[in-house]
């Protein structure tokens, strides 16, 4: 088994293929409480990278959502002057 980097597979599973393996692994209806069984998730293929590769990944993934609330500020701010 290959090193996960926790960071890295949580960025996997939000992104829209990563949310659709999720939904399929989640019984029932489309309400926000589904439940998701302990078999489905650990029979979930997932892309692995070398560890260095997802640590990359993390780093990037962060720096990009630390730069979101600064381009809202500046988008706001141009669209109210």
């Amino acid at each position: 088994m290959s090193s996960v980097n926790n960071a890295y597979n949580l960025g996997i599973f939000l992104t829209g293929k990563g949310m659709e393996k999720i939904d399929k692994a989640s019984p029932g209806g489309a309400g926000r409480n589904r439940t998701l069984g302990l078999e489905k998730p650990t029979a979930m293929e997932v892309p692995v990278p070398s560890l260095e590769a997802q640590q990359t990944f993390d780093t990037l993934q962060s720096e990009v959502v630390a730069l979101v609330p600064a381009t809202l500020g500046r988008v706001f701010a141009t669209a109210t002057q």
